[in-house]
């Protein structure tokens, strides 16, 4: 169980990191808009496997 902060406030609740890579967008998650956190309150900082590109299409992978 991974809690997600989003900077609005509000709280998401997600079962796994496949949910949260496609749930958020990695742009969003590189610059501060979610944090992750698990059941035990530690947080989990993202790692990015691939670099985020801005432009029409925002790609980029964590985990």
């Amino acid at each position: 169980m991974i809690f997600v902060f989003l900077d609005d406030g509000t709280l998401d609740v997600i079962a796994n990191l496949e949910e949260a890579q496609r749930n958020y967008e990695g742009i969003d998650v590189e610059s501060g808009v979610f944090q992750f956190f698990d059941e035990r309150g530690i947080y989990l900082e993202p790692q990015f496997t691939e670099p985020n590109k801005t432009g029409r299409f925002r790609l980029g992978t964590y985990r």
